[in-house]
């Protein structure tokens, strides 16, 4: 099901002066009367060949690039179509920065085969099946197989480039159909499989300019591409980065995860350090004027679409900026047509701060937009905790799904999904109330709805009251606490059974457009709830990023980076805040705290879960927590003090590895301190890794070891020990024997590490 997502913010910006500038190029303009299209005649590739991603450089405007992307990567699963009737339908995004021309081309990599009735006789002729392709509706397609030719082939189905290339319709959708009436009449069934996998989109596009307009932020850095295809921002600081300049950076990734689904690909570079590889990026420029050569630099050419003046007063027009404003303005790349700049700056600390409070979050919905915003105040906005954001009482409109329809005849499924708050239960009164609407022919077929909560059967009834005749368009369910999942997504789960619409004996299936039921807006949930009266406890590793998105803002984490963080390290902490603001529901602006090798004594631990990133070497805070971790250090060392709880790990000498650690706060049992740490920059890496690609997930433990190719885990809350293939090798055996008239010693358990080696790391911003 199609679900809709509306965009709710409330007003955290008073005093926001927006401005546009004529913009450099043209709007194009939408086609004028629908789009009409001759179907065209596919092109059959007998032998399957290999279809390569070709990856677009910046050019020209002019210049024609290619881009395929298969369907896997576009979240398709494989296809499966059958006779006499069945269709499938999957949809798909042109980037907001593709013009699409040229030549655009479907790739159906398909193996078409026969399931015959053993009477079938050999005399008859077995007519073909037809292949239909249908791209917004509109039949673009008509591929005959013929029984004689089964088996793989590749298929190319032109995309007419009349709808392909109309700019103001971005998303679009393909339909599938198989028809065979013919050969299930004389007792054959045919069947089509597509792979995804092997399956692609083949664009040929040209790139569009960046708009230079705030409102329409996070492009130009997110162009809702494929995730295959990840976008890049650099994130530029000032030479001598201050602990408020690393701060706004977290802030501003969060957002940027959040805005982009966390698709973005981001890095730090200083002002001091560009490369030409960084100038041609998109880049996001964070810090105060004065002290940040980039800005200045663009100041001193006149880049800027505000003024310094020779007083040192800013201006844009005739407006003075007052010193405590905050500044945020895009402009274009000099060093790259398709790229653009963004610089969030302010002559002052004060300024600064509300400078990045404008794209910390999402636009503005009262027209902030145009090339500069100056903010001169921020407003108080209620914080928004998770475990409140979700009403007792919560329409489908309000969860955002507002037009799902379920189509086709058969076993057909719809979803509605939603996030329990962490933290609480159901109570015994939790209820359903749907309503919803229906055709005709699915009223006729003897159809059944069956609802699920997850995998809890919730109701069932007949959409015809089988006594009575009447049609019902409302079923109401109770819906027990256990079904509902707290601190995670569920799924309202809605099956269709009209398998009576099928007539295996005639052949015939309806059209899926005139099977269907469509859910109300304002179809219902209760869910009232209360406080889990559980013993509160730090989650493992496997529910990561819970603890740390459990408030909508991000306000109760703090991240401690090193004393003196590295560009590597700086990039690290902005791919875990984009995860995690990509992990939170209903965010308004982002304020995580962020400090450098402690925390300030003035700060309230006991209000902060934190996540400690750094070797101990290089991070005071670690080393000062290192009697309480599960997995300490050496003495003013990397190196790993062998012994985890009950535990002894044998590691080879000067074997770079990383180690995650998730442990009750010291000065709050109701907060979590997850360590981000390792021996080596390479096993660091690999730490951050496993956090952000949630490849911690099937690990339930507090500890995790990770190599660039390998992951351990150790619970030392129950002194389980696992791996994930390939294993780490493991024996137990007693080391140390008891004297004689003594209990006897408990063996330790003893895990020999021997993963493979470690390869010698490459020093890049981007290569992660």
């Amino acid at each position: 099901m199609k679900k809709i997502t509306f965009a709710v913010s409330l007003l955290a910006l008073f005093g926001v002066l927006a401005l546009a500038l004529p913009a450099p190029h043209e709007q194009l303009s939408a086609l004028q009367s629908p789009p009409t299209a001759t179907p065209a005649t596919p092109t059959i590739t007998p032998t399957p060949r290999s279809l390569l991603t070709a990856q677009p450089t910046a050019q020209p405007d002019n210049v024609l690039l290619a881009q395929e992307i298969s369907l896997t990567a576009l979240n398709v699963r494989d296809i499966e179509l059958s006779t006499p009737q069945s269709a499938n339908r999957f949809t798909f995004r042109v980037p907001d920065n593709w013009l699409a021309s040229g030549a655009n081309v479907l790739r159906l990599d398909l193996d078409y085969f026969l399931i015959t009735s053993d009477g079938l006789s050999t005399a008859v002729a077995i007519p073909p099946v037809v292949l239909r392709v249908r791209l917004d509706n509109v039949p673009i397609a008509a591929i005959s197989l013929s029984p004689t030719s089964t088996g793989r082939r590749f298929v190319e189905v032109p995309l007419p480039a009349e709808i392909m290339g109309d700019p103001a319709q971005r998303d679009h959708n393909i339909q599938l159909i198989l028809e065979g009436r013919d050969q299930c009449l004389i007792g054959i069934e045919s069947r089509v499989r597509i792979a995804a996998a092997t399956s692609a989109l083949a664009f040929q596009y040209r790139l569009l300019p960046p708009p230079l307009d705030l409102s329409l932020y996070p492009r130009p850095f997110y162009n809702n591409t494929p995730a295959v295809l990840s976008e890049t921002v650099a994130f530029v600081l000032p030479a001598q980065p201050e602990a408020i300049d690393y701060e706004a950076a977290a802030s501003l990734a969060a957002a940027l995860g959040a805005l982009s689904r966390n698709r973005l690909r981001m890095y730090a570079v200083t002002a001091d350090a560009l490369t030409d590889v960084d100038r041609i990026a998109n880049q996001l420029w964070v810090g105060q004027i004065g002290k940040h050569a980039a800005i200045d630099a663009a100041y001193a050419a006149d880049r800027f679409p505000t003024k310094l003046n020779a007083d040192g007063s800013l201006t844009v027009g005739s407006t003075r900026i007052a010193p405590d404003d905050g500044v945020a303005q895009i402009i274009a790349n000099a060093d790259n047509p398709n790229a653009a700049i963004i610089a969030v700056t302010a002559q002052t600390a004060e300024g600064f701060q509300k400078a990045v409070q404008v794209l910390s979050g999402p636009p503005s919905i009262i027209g902030l937009g145009g090339s500069v915003a100056l903010v001169s105040q921020i407003g108080q906005t209620a914080r928004l905790d998770s475990n409140t954001a979700l009403a007792e009482r919560v329409t489908f409109a309000d969860l955002g799904f507002v037009n799902v329809p379920i189509y086709g005849a058969g076993l057909q499924f719809g979803e509605i999904t939603f996030t329990m708050p962490e933290g609480v239960v159901l109570t015994e009164d939790a209820a359903l109330d749907m309503r919803f609407d229906y055709s005709d022919t699915l009223a006729d077929a003897n159809a059944t709805i069956t609802l699920f909560m997850n995998e809890t059967p919730l109701n069932s009834a007949f959409l015809r009251n089988p006594r009575t005749g009447e049609r019902i368009s409302q079923i109401k369910a109770r819906i027990p606490p256990s079904s509902v999942i707290s601190g995670a997504l569920n799924a309202l789960l809605i099956q269709i059974d009209s398998s009576g619409l099928t007539d295996t004996v005639a052949c015939d299936t309806p059209p899926s457009v005139v099977v269907w039921l469509s859910p109300r807006p304002e179809s219902e949930f209760y869910l009232p709830r209360r406080a889990d009266d559980a013993p509160v406890r730090v989650p493992l590793l496997n529910g990561f990023p819970l603890p740390f998105s459990r408030q909508s803002d991000l306000s109760d984490v703090w991240f401690v980076l090193p004393n003196a963080p590295t560009a590597e390290e700086t990039g690290q902490m902005l791919r875990l805040m984009a995860f995690l603001g990509s992990s939170v529901n209903n965010s308004l602006r982002f304020s995580p705290r962020l400090s450098l090798g402690e925390i300030p004594p003035s700060a309230d631990w006991a209000a902060y879960h934190i996540i400690a990133l750094g070797r101990p070497t290089r991070n005071a805070f670690i080393r000062s927590l290192n009697s309480i971790l599960p997995q300490p250090f050496q003495p003013d060392s990397d190196a790993l003090e062998q012994v985890v709880d009950s535990v002894i790990y044998r590691l080879p000498p000067g074997y770079d590895i990383g180690v995650l650690q998730l442990l009750a706060s010291p000065v709050s049992v109701q907060r979590a301190v997850l360590v981000i740490s390792g021996t080596g920059n390479v096993g660091q890496e690999s730490a951050v890794r496993a956090l952000i690609e949630r490849r911690t997930v099937n690990l339930p433990g507090n500890v995790i070891y990770a190599s660039p190719t390998q992951l351990w885990t150790v619970n030392t809350r129950t002194r389980e020990t696992l791996s994930l293939p390939p294993t780490a090798t493991a024996e137990a055996r007693p080391l140390v024997t008891a004297a004689p008239g003594s209990s006897p010693a408990t063996a330790l358990p003893v895990f020999t590490v021997t993963p493979s080696q470690t390869p010698t790391p490459t020093p890049t911003t981007a290569s992660w």
